[in-house]
């Protein structure tokens, strides 16, 4: 026996007054949420939005269906809303540096083909993987306005993401007409999470705009791993005074160059000596594709595992050795290639350079020869964009990214 439209209309007031109840316990808990700063959210509020959302959108749905029971039509077409899906290959290890501002993953274009003003609320979440990111908007008559997203990231769940995974975006939308709330659509989209070791270099977008996001190689820089703390210890073996200093003890720029340079070779020395590391041809794929440019990467900890590197998984691990040691590195890219370099005085803007790949095969003289005659030749090209055919390079003094709010990945 089908139900009576008077017992649908009343489970509909039913489900209109949970409706209600978990949008203002919602409402409540953002408030909360909104007198944190973004790092120090509490995860139980953050748990607890996410509740309230997953409440309100199957709420939401039950709405809709018993209102097609029914025979009522929600007039979609009323508010046209287009969802874009802005890439689908997430980087795993740094997605949490993104910002909703510049880098979202969900773009919405929304229309009101109305006479009168409209509020539409906006959802995206990543099944499983993320806290529920929601918006909402008043549209005015005919105006057509756009709203992007990134929900951020559960961290302990993406943590061990080492092979490419696959996963589920969902994006939702409902509007407010009489003071009731009707969805309007429950979109589902497939993506995949990057492994947590690959960087993506550069975004290019449609008009071959280029997203530079070759900084965020700051975050493999990780020098609070314990693999980097003992080969750190081995170091000082090597240095003249059985000590690494950093930048202490001059005050004389010739000096205190000479000094710091004598602690990056004993880096070196206990690299080639006791982490016997081995180059392995692997260059940096640093070519223009079709919309992203991603590679692998090793972390420190993983080369030194291993004993090999390419130039780039060199860099990030002599580059982790240094700032440990108290010195400022700095990674040099050009196309195909990287290699370290350092300040030679806090805030000098004077470098010296490594060309880390010849660890094993030559002697610290011969490399810091090289490094340095490496960005001679690139000097000019520092300021140029990436993938100028002219050459470009890049010379990313940690240091200063970690001042732009990127930190070790571990």
């Amino acid at each position: 026996m089908f139900p009576s439209s008077e017992e649908i209309e009343e489970q509909i007031h039913h489900e209109r007054k949970l409706l209600r109840q978990y949008t203002q316990n919602l409402r409540h808990t953002e408030s909360q949420i909104a007198t944190f700063a973004f790092n120090q959210i509490p995860i139980h509020l953050l748990n607890q939005q996410e509740f309230f959302e997953n409440k309100r959108t199957n709420i939401l749905k039950k709405i809709q269906e018993l209102e097609q029971q029914k025979n009522v039509v929600i007039p979609i077409k009323e508010i046209e809303i287009k969802v874009q899906l802005i890439y689908q290959a997430l980087p795993t290890g740094v997605l949490h540096l993104y910002s909703q501002d510049d880098l979202p993953i969900v773009k919405y274009n929304i229309v009101n083909h109305t006479n009168i003003a409209k509020t539409v609320i906006l959802s995206s979440w990543i099944e499983q993987f993320s806290f529920l990111h929601s918006d909402t908007l008043r549209i005015d008559s005919g105006q057509n306005q756009t709203c992007t997203q990134l929900p951020i990231l559960k961290l302990d769940e993406v943590a061990n993401i080492y092979e490419v995974r696959k996963a589920v975006l969902h994006t939702r939308a409902s509007w407010i007409e009489n003071g009731q709330e009707s969805l309007l659509f429950i979109q589902d989209h497939n993506i995949q999470f990057l492994a947590r070791d690959v960087i993506t270099w550069a975004i290019i977008s449609d008009d071959n705009t280029v997203r530079d996001l070759s900084y965020q190689i700051a975050a493999w820089v990780t020098p609070n791993n314990s693999a980097i703390v003992e080969m750190l210890r081995c170091a000082a073996d090597y240095s003249p005074t059985g000590a690494l200093w950093g930048y202490q003890g001059s005050s004389r720029l010739e000096e205190r160059s000479t000094r710091v340079r004598s602690q990056v070779k004993a880096i070196f020395e206990a690299l080639k000596l006791k982490g016997d590391i081995t180059y392995i041809n692997s260059p940096i794929n640093f070519g223009k594709q079709a919309n992203e440019v991603q590679q692998r990467v090793n972390l420190p900890k993983d080369s030194l595992l291993q004993r090999q590197a390419n130039c780039v998984d060199g860099a990030v691990l002599y580059a982790s050795l240094l700032e440990r040691a108290a010195i400022i590195p700095a990674i040099v890219l050009i196309k195909g290639h990287a290699f370290v370099g350092w300040e030679i005085s806090p805030g000098s803007s004077q470098y010296e350079f490594l060309e880390t790949t010849m660890t094993k095969s030559h002697s610290f003289e011969e490399a810091f020869t090289k490094g340095m005659q490496q960005f001679k030749k690139v000097e000019s090209l520092v300021n140029r964009p990436l993938f100028d055919p002219q050459g470009f390079a890049r010379l990313l003094n940690i240091k200063e990214i970690r001042n732009r709010g990127v930190f070790p990945m571990e």
